[in-house]
């Protein structure tokens, strides 16, 4: 609903964060903060749900 109770959707996307590459977990330990761009829409046009993939990758921010 991304804050609008009045959506029609209701649904979720789950992010993998097992894929993160172990140099940047480290990075996040040491309290930097991981940024991912994920798509906002499934192949059918309508929001994204399930697991996604980040499009670009992890980084830090």
């Amino acid at each position: 609903m991304a804050g609008d109770h009045a959506a029609d959707w209701q649904r979720r996307a789950k992010i993998d964060i097992h894929d993160i590459p172990a140099p940047l977990l480290d990075q996040a330990r040491q309290g930097a903060l991981l940024e991912a761009v994920l798509p906002g829409r499934g192949k059918d046009g309508t929001p994204t749900c399930a697991t996604v993939r980040p499009l670009e990758g992890w980084r830090p921010v």
